[in-house]
């Protein structure tokens, strides 16, 4: 045995070699055992080898060298060369080459003619490869199967009636046979004979009782004539005879989405959701499409928490699926739960395996929102030693820190930004952000002085014009300067309901009621948000015009949006 195995690694490399340079026989005659002396003994053998080394042992390379080797003993051993296609099928150009020489040699040979038929189908030359089957349905009709490919090779030429006929003719030479009339059914469909459809489902039913495709048919073409129970009664008895297939489940599931049954839907696509022939990027998408219909996911929210749920259980190590899940926790409100998934995820990963920036800022986002400054600090720190440089990173720790009123540590992310900021565009955002965050600290100066900044590296910023003119306004200081910038601002940024809001905010502040109105009540038409400062401005404009009524109304509808009430209360005593 380790003489055969050395022996035969020896015949991989050697016949190799033999093939590459074109050596002559007597380069590989040392290869065969005594006694094996005509070329005729030694195809023989070697081809037996190759057979044994491949259907016996499972070794391809060793039966791809021996079967070299018979061809170059013999180049006209034409069942070397088919043994050689069949072991190159992952590259079909070259096992073409091989079964096209086999083919030539033995033109005779059934098994030959269809393989090379095969790989024309692989090869896309679809007219050549019906040409092939089309001989073979002559010579050897009692193969259903050369119907079959005969058929599919039509469809694939766009002839799908040319398929029907072929599989017409193989019926009435062979009988029906359940293979070939579940093909002819779905052509059918497919071509809009729903009538005929229909009389060949329930006949091969009659004949083949337990044949789910022809239930699935049936079913297909009711719910394609409107006539959803009878639909419905073929859809699950092809389920009871076969629950395992994912095509009659999904086309259920599409069934069930389009006449409305809400409950047999979500159960069907948890049924999609358990297989595991669907791949998760398919499954997110699905739950992705779910959630963007805004009726139906506010409707059905547990539900379809319930199918995120399921992927997170069924793909642990999936951070897309975990996010999808801790998205719904967030939506129920569990805030905490969400927050221990993106952590759990974040730390269950090995050393040296690089974490998601997603889940870095999910959980500063929240952590941010919960006020807990210290966790802030230590996830964008985290996500800082694994993602260095990052702006983003920075920014984020910077605005949570503001939102936390850590002005202090906020300013100094926000500088160590602007230190790994590309441009003056890039710097000019953050200078920005951090003329806000002096103006929250009540120093005003500074903030201007960062406004002023930020405009020198990009003046046609509309952010930090619109919030410089803002503040402007608010502190009563350079109102024409405040207007213009404002105005820039609206002009950059269009239909922006906060930068009109500025506009009109700053007019109103000149003086200019009736024109401060206008703006503000296009502010508050293209307001999605129910913006409670923006219902309060419009209230001191309409107070101002001494529409009293009007005034109340909208700041009733401030303090309904959380609006300081003390301020509100104020406001309501002027119109009592």
């Amino acid at each position: 045995m380790v003489m055969n195995r050395i022996r035969s690694s020896v015949i991989v490399g050697i016949a190799a070699g033999v093939l590459a340079c074109g050596g002559g026989r007597r380069s590989f005659r040392s290869l065969f055992p005594p006694g094996y002396d005509s070329d005729s003994e030694r195809v023989t053998y070697a081809y037996l080898e190759g057979l044994k080394a491949g259907r016996i042992f499972g070794d391809g390379d060793r039966a791809a060298a021996w079967f070299r080797l018979a061809s170059e003993v013999d180049s006209v051993h034409a069942p070397s060369w088919f043994e050689l296609s069949k072991l190159t099928q992952a590259k079909p150009t070259q096992a073409f080459v091989f079964s096209a020489r086999a083919l030539r040699l033995d033109s005779t040979n059934l098994a030959y003619r269809k393989q090379l038929g095969h790989l024309l189908l692989v090869l896309e030359d679809y007219e050549a490869a019906r040409k092939l089957f089309t001989e073979l349905t002559v010579r050897e009709p009692q193969n259903p199967d050369n119907y079959r490919m005969l058929a599919m090779l039509y469809q694939q030429l766009n002839q799908p009636f040319a398929a029907i006929a072929t599989l017409d003719g193989a019926e009435e030479r062979l009988g029906r046979m359940e293979g070939l009339v579940d093909y002819k059914l779905r052509l059918l469909t497919a071509t809009k004979q729903h009538g005929r459809a229909v009389a060949e489902a329930e006949r091969t039913i009659e004949l083949f009782p337990y044949n789910a495709d022809s239930y699935l048919v049936l079913a297909e073409v009711y719910a394609d004539r409107g006539k959803d129970s009878l639909a419905r009664m073929n859809f699950e008895r092809a389920f009871a005879l076969d629950s395992t297939r994912l095509d009659i489940v999904v086309a259920m599931n599409d069934f069930y989405r389009n006449t409305g049954d809400v409950p047999k839907f979500i159960a069907t696509t948890g049924r999609i959701f358990a297989s595991r022939e669907v791949s998760l990027d398919k499954k997110l998408d699905f739950l992705g499409e779910l959630r963007s219909k805004h009726d139906f996911y506010r409707a059905n929210f547990r539900e379809v928490s319930d199918l995120a749920a399921r992927l997170a259980i069924m793909y642990p190590d999936s951070y897309n699926a975990l996010d999808v899940y801790a998205e719904s926790l967030l939506g129920y409100g569990n805030i905490e739960e969400a927050l221990k998934l993106y952590k759990g995820f974040v730390a269950s990963l090995p050393d040296d395996s690089l974490p998601p920036i997603d889940a870095f800022n999910n959980i500063v986002a929240i952590e941010s929102y919960s006020k807990r400054a210290d966790s802030v600090v230590k996830y964008t720190s985290e996500a800082l030693h694994w993602f260095p440089g990052r702006v983003e990173l920075y920014l984020t720790k910077g605005a949570s820190l503001a939102y936390m009123k850590e002005y202090g540590p906020a300013r100094e992310a926000y500088e160590e930004a602007i230190r790994h900021s590309s441009g003056d565009s890039t710097c000019g955002v953050i200078m920005g952000m951090i003329g806000d965050l002096y103006h929250q600290q009540g120093d005003v100066d500074k903030a201007y002085a960062s406004y002023r900044k930020a405009l020198h590296n990009n003046e046609n910023n509309p952010m930090v014009l619109n919030n410089y003119a803002y503040f402007l306004a608010e502190d009563g200081h350079d109102l024409p300067a405040a207007l213009s910038m404002s105005s820039k601002a609206i002009k950059l940024k269009e239909n922006y309901p906060t930068f009109i809001d500025t506009y009109a905010w700053v007019l109103y502040k000149m003086g200019n009621y009736a024109e401060a109105k206008r703006a503000m009540q296009q502010a508050i038409a293209l307001d999605g948000s129910d913006s409670a400062e923006l219902a309060f401005h419009y209230g001191e404009i309409l107070y101002a015009l001494k529409e009293k009524y009007m005034a109340s109304v909208y700041w009733n509808k401030a303090l309904e949006r959380g609006y300081d009430k003390e301020v509100i209360d104020e406001r309501l005593k002027l119109v009592e």
